[in-house]
């Protein structure tokens, strides 16, 4: 089965930075889980969520940012069953940073492609990709059409509850919870 996980707020804690960056230049508390583009932005605007973007993302950005917990020994684990694909929203301005982290920490090895879904949709490159699923903090690339066939896993930490299905999209709060929902899930796709 091939995976496709998102970089920013799955693998690495973009999310955190943000939170930190939001409260350090706005003055606004958030929490990790309205850091994503779809939570924020209604919170600060487009041009302060774009602003702390430049930050945030920068090549330099990225190289300080931690990995989320768990992130790294569990796409070691997954990939001894699985093809991964880096799936980012970034664009090729950014994701050859998201590409040396990887490189950092040891893990790009494990990773089969890596592509950016800027200018189309993260359905679209899942389905070219032959993913069965994917796995994403921003619930904007999860909330498609039911007629995609792969699996949905909204990355939320803030989560209060353990995981649970809403319509289509499985919310879990970190990689233990989407290791334990995957096992039973992708036999059922094949």
């Amino acid at each position: 089965h091939a995976l496709a996980i998102d970089f920013d707020g799955t693998i690495a804690d973009t999310n955190g930075r943000k939170v930190a960056w939001v409260r350090d230049n706005l003055g606004i508390e958030i929490t990790v889980g309205q850091a994503d583009a779809t939570s924020c932005v209604p919170i600060i605007g487009r041009d302060e969520y774009t602003r702390m973007g430049q930050d945030v993302f920068s090549p330099e950005g990225t190289m300080v940012t931690e990995p989320t917990p768990g992130a790294l020994d569990a796409l070691r684990r997954l990939a001894e069953a699985h093809r991964l694909v880096l799936l980012s929203a970034r664009g090729s301005d950014w994701l050859p940073a998201a590409e040396a982290w990887l490189v950092e920490r040891g893990v790009r090895d494990l990773f089969a492609d890596v592509r950016s879904s800027s200018g189309t949709t993260k359905a679209g490159v899942v389905e070219s990709v032959g993913a069965h699923a994917l796995v994403d903090d921003d619930t904007r690339h999860l909330v498609i059409p039911s007629d995609h066939p792969f699996l949905r896993y909204h990355f939320h930490p803030d989560e209060a509850t353990p995981w649970r299905v809403d319509g289509d999209v499985v919310h879990v709060r970190g990689w233990t919870e989407f290791d334990d929902h995957l096992a039973g899930a992708l036999p059922a796709l094949t």
